[in-house]
């Protein structure tokens, strides 16, 4: 199959054009529009700031978060692997949030495609909890 055939489909083949209207695609379109408004989800630095390989029912099962910083774009991605519920960036057992590189008081608001929009703030420290529905994203911008 030539890529030709993928977009355009090809009838004597069989094979029907790309769908388009397909909500994954729209998913992936949509990811792909946020990485190229904001230079940070493609170039810099990587900072791991949640990782957990827990996938019982402890609280921050299946989180990794990590901040893209370049130049003085700063953006915190969270992502949860629980099949089964929404995870937090909090420990279960020390009740520790997650460290941030955003001054205290930030206003961190969610930008994923199909997400709620919500909106969390850096305490006085520098930590968040972030909630992440199961096999969910958020992509955390400064207000």
């Amino acid at each position: 199959m030539n890529r030709e055939d993928l977009f355009l489909g090809n009838v004597k083949k069989g094979y029907p054009p790309f769908d388009t209207t397909n909500p994954t695609f729209q998913y992936i379109r949509d990811l792909i529009a946020i990485r190229k408004e904001y230079v940070a989800l493609r170039r810099g630095d990587v900072i791991i700031r949640w990782s957990t390989t827990r996938t019982g029912d402890e609280t921050d099962a299946g989180i990794f978060a990590f901040e893209r910083v370049y130049n003085n774009e700063r953006i915190l991605v969270v992502l949860n692997t629980n099949n089964n519920h929404t995870s937090y960036t909090q420990a279960p057992d020390t009740g520790e949030k997650m460290q941030t590189g955003f001054p205290p008081g930030t206003i961190l608001k969610d930008i994923a495609p199909k997400s709620d929009g919500k909106s969390y703030r850096v305490d006085d420290e520098g930590k968040v909890v972030i909630d992440v529905p199961p096999r969910g994203g958020r992509i955390l911008i400064p207000q």
